[in-house]
């Protein structure tokens, strides 16, 4: 028997906020296991090494590939043709099916670990949590980390996937006992939707990741941009800051780590040629989550580049941001509302810039630059909001309470 039993169809390494969100319940001396998915060998090796270090146990799902994953593909596609525009008895009977191959094999090993409260990650890993919840007659709980619903494209033009989740989460949702989300818009969101109460609970890194001390770009050389995420590819923003970059007067550098597709990284670097900047781009390579912190510290402004379509983006909160904090590294934020939120909480550690009118963006950024004073501000003002404020040793510590309550409720 453990206390809290997480599910989820991603990776760890692919997904922080469950590796943060068990260690922080196993600090508060629960018994905690994960049950998560694993589809990309190189990050089943790493989900190994976070395993070996955690104070927390953990069973991976293989659920993309087998005899069982094609039989659950074919049966998939057969639901979502149904569920598309049948009556609801199809719906009823087929969501689960429709909605994602990872459900039943998650919901199946889930089962297996007797706990007390199951908490799900994104709608499949809700959904497989609440079987298993109801298996073992536990409690149910979810952390929702985007808008689901309008997470993606497919969310909200798909017409089987438009009938699916919104069924799912007013299925499951309404039986939890524990919600968080990962920012206050989310969160206010599903208030409006389902009339649901959840806590938001901020998509920050513990103090432990950053470094021991402020460090101080060097003064010499092009101003280093940094920008960083799993995958460097379309959509996300890329294009529109290297035409700022192209028309600045300050000499900047940008800098992506992640993994990137040949052919997008030479579509990069004809833009960047197309553009003027002069000193082109420079490609890291992919590193574990918890190195993101430190490999980020040494820049002079960090990106966070968000759109405000699908409108998740518009409401979300991503990591790269409080990633920039943490590090002591002021951050560009783009005029999302949940980003213009952010951006006054922040103050002078952040620039509010929109990346759609390119000349007025460079001349934002000239500005800052140029005043070294202000630069200064920026980093101290960075740095301060890391240690005491943005940071999870402050929201690990509010979830740990969130969760223990939902325990004592349960008796």
């Amino acid at each position: 028997m453990v206390d809290v039993c997480l599910v989820s169809p991603s990776h760890l390494a692919a997904n922080p906020r469950v590796v943060k969100e068990a260690s922080a319940c196993a600090a508060a001396g629960l018994k905690v296991h994960v049950v998560h998915g694993s589809y990309v060998p190189t990050l089943a090796q790493l989900d190994t090494e976070i395993l070996r270090r955690a104070a927390w146990t953990g069973t991976s799902v293989a659920w993309s590939t087998g005899p069982a994953a094609l039989s659950r593909r074919v049966v998939r596609k057969i639901a979502r043709a149904l569920v598309a525009s049948a009556p609801s008895v199809f719906l009823r009977s087929l969501a689960d099916a429709a909605h994602h191959i990872s459900i039943a094999p998650l919901a199946a090993t889930a089962v297996r670990i007797r706990a007390r409260l199951y908490i799900g990650h994104c709608t499949a890993g809700l959904v497989a949590a609440a079987r298993a919840s109801a298996g073992n007659r536990a409690s149910l709980g979810f952390d929702a980390e985007d808008f689901h619903r309008a997470e993606t494209n497919t969310a909200l033009h798909d017409s089987s996937e438009q009938r699916v989740i919104p069924f799912l989460e007013a299925r499951d949702l309404t039986r939890c006992s524990h919600l968080t989300a990962s920012s206050p818009l989310i969160a206010e969101e599903y208030r409006k939707v389902l009339g649901l109460e959840m806590t938001p609970i901020l998509n920050v890194f513990p103090i432990s990741e950053g470094p021991a001390a402020p460090v101080n770009p060097s003064a010499r050389g092009p101003r280093r941009i940094y920008w960083f995420s799993q995958t460097i590819g379309p959509g996300r923003g890329l294009e529109e800051i290297l035409a700022a970059i192209g028309r600045m007067r300050t000499t900047c550098r940008l800098e992506l780590r992640g993994a990137c597709d040949p052919a997008y990284r030479l579509r990069l670097d004809s833009i960047a040629k197309r553009e003027g900047v002069a000193e082109g781009i420079v490609f890291l390579p992919f590193a574990p989550p918890d190195e993101m912190v430190t490999l980020g510290a040494a820049y002079d402004l960090g990106l966070a580049i968000e759109s405000r379509d699908p409108p998740n983006r518009d409401l979300a909160l991503t990591n790269k941001a409080f990633t920039y904090l943490l590090a002591g590294v002021p951050v560009l934020l783009t005029p999302t509302q949940a980003q213009t939120w952010l951006a006054g909480e922040c103050g002078e550690a952040a620039l509010l810039v929109d990346l759609s009118d390119p000349s007025r963006a460079a001349a934002e950024l000239d500005r800052y630059f140029a005043d070294p004073d202000r630069v200064c501000r920026a980093r101290a003002a960075a740095w301060t909001l890391g240690r005491g404020r943005f940071n999870w040793d402050r929201e690990g510590s509010r979830l740990a309470m969130a969760v223990a309550s939902a325990l004592e409720a349960a008796g």
